[in-house]
């Protein structure tokens, strides 16, 4: 769970920076990788992985909450 996080946590940061663009923003400063270069200028390569201790300290109590109401779902789903 955590290492997948870290893999894709760096490429979240940079769509969520993009969705968060003013709508007049040029095509080209839209790109990722123009993006993930402003980020990394601006905050160095810990800024891609800005807010990740709190995103993996939060799934930990929605995985919990997850996993056993789907297989409560599904059970009651199969009884019917």
């Amino acid at each position: 769970g955590s290492l997948s996080w870290a893999i894709v946590y760096p490429i979240d940061v940079v769509k969520s920076r993009i969705q968060a663009l003013p709508y007049a923003t040029r095509r080209h400063e839209q790109s990722i990788l123009n993006v993930s270069r402003q980020v990394v200028l601006q905050h160095g390569v810990g800024g891609l992985f800005r807010g990740f201790g709190i995103a993996v300290f939060r799934a930990c109590p929605v995985n919990a909450i997850i996993f056993p109401t789907y297989e409560v779902t599904l059970k009651i789903l199969k009884q019917r």
